[in-house]
């Protein structure tokens, strides 16, 4: 086995190990309230001093066009979070191994690249006040990506933004979640920066089984000086929490894009442990 076999051998162990723990404290938590799956992103964090990983066992894109075609994946991708406080968390977020596959069907050629992504820090800060359980809940999540990832694989760019989820509960098995997203990005040229915006809206819905589903519509507007990009997705997902694991959740979920300039579909799945 050479060393990267091994190195990747490590890493499922210890992520098993990371999955196959129990909580070692007794006192009441939040509820589970992870931000996979789906485009959203949840406004809750964690208890203070609790851990949570949150693992996408895989993740496929795929774009599909006349002159060929183009896909990623991207497995065992983790995101690990830390409660600082009862209201902050820290989370740090990297895929460690991505695979870019690029086909030209005028000329019969496929370029492939593979290697690691870029590392993304969060923090999540929760704004609700306490009289307001049940109610409106939202946070500010800043974040900055650093560029580890392969110059084939990502644009070697240091970039960040502000996430600013909301939750509103409409009975008790509905609720209404909405995302925006403001980032600077790197300018298509490569010599500045410019706005790029994300607006998420989704409904969602509990069950008494432990299973929960939503549906989501997304768009990203991307200013880049040379031309404004537009994209545009449905998202759909699903995820499972055991009566019998409550710090534990199955995830599945698949997107489709709904115009030209957004990815064709991708499909994804994961688990989250809390520990």
């Amino acid at each position: 086995m050479g060393m990267r076999g091994a190195g990747w051998v490590a890493i499922s162990a210890a992520l098993a190990g990371v999955l196959a723990a129990t909580s070692a404290f007794g006192e009441e938590l939040k509820p589970l309230c992870p931000d996979r799956p789906g485009l959203g992103t949840s406004p809750c964090t964690l208890d203070a001093g609790r851990f949570q990983l949150e693992l996408g066992l895989f993740d496929h894109v795929a774009e599909l066009g006349g002159g060929g075609s183009a896909r990623t994946w991207a497995n065992l991708t983790p995101a690990l979070k830390y409660g600082l406080t009862d209201r902050v968390e820290l989370q740090a977020s990297l895929q460690p191994y991505v695979v870019v596959r690029v086909r030209d069907s005028t000329v019969g050629e496929t370029r492939t690249a593979r290697g690691l992504g870029d590392l993304y820090l969060w923090a999540k800060i929760n704004l609700d006040r306490p009289e307001a359980e049940g109610g409106i809940s939202w946070a500010v999540q800043p974040y900055v990506k650093l560029p580890t990832a392969d110059d084939a694989i990502g644009n070697g760019a240091v970039e960040g933004g502000v996430v600013v989820p909301v939750s509103i509960p409409l009975s008790e098995v509905w609720s209404l979640g909405l995302t925006t997203q403001l980032a600077a990005v790197e300018d298509a040229q490569g010599d500045g920066r410019h706005l790029a915006a994300t607006a998420v809206v989704g409904l969602g819905r509990g069950f008494d089984n432990g299973l929960s589903a939503t549906v989501e519509l997304s768009t990203t507007q991307d200013f880049d000086p040379t031309e404004t990009g537009r994209q545009y997705f449905l998202g759909l997902s699903g995820g499972w929490q055991p009566k019998s694991s409550p710090d534990m959740q199955w995830d599945l979920g698949i997107n489709f894009g709904l115009n030209s300039e957004a990815p064709d579909a991708e499909i994804y799945g994961g688990v989250t442990r809390r520990f």
